[in-house]
C-alpha cells in the first residue's frame, strides 16, 4: 500500500507530468526520465564501451552492446 503514495507511483496513475522538456512538448513524470530525454536534444553519451569505444546515452544500452563483445 506504501507504494501507491509515491509520488512517482501516484503520478503515472493519475496522468500528473509535471516535468516538461525545455526543448520540445514532451513530459515526464520524473526528473530522471526528462535528464534521459534531455540526452536526445543534447547528444550527450556519457555512457563508453572500453573495447571499441562506443558511446550511449543509456546505461542499458551499453550493457547490450557489450554483449556484442562476449566472444572477445
Amino acid at each position: 500500500m506504501d507504494d501507491f503514495f509515491h509520488p512517482r507511483y501516484f503520478r503515472t496513475h493519475t496522468n500528473e507530468r509535471p516535468y516538461q522538456c525545455t526543448h520540445c512538448d514532451k513530459k515526464f513524470t520524473d526528473s530522471s526520465t526528462l535528464t534521459k530525454h534531455l540526452r536526445t536534444h543534447t547528444g550527450q553519451k556519457p555512457y563508453g564501451c572500453e573495447v571499441c569505444f562506443m558511446r550511449f546515452t543509456q546505461s542499458g544500452n551499453l550493457h547490450r552492446h557489450m554483449k556484442t563483445h562476449k566472444n572477445l
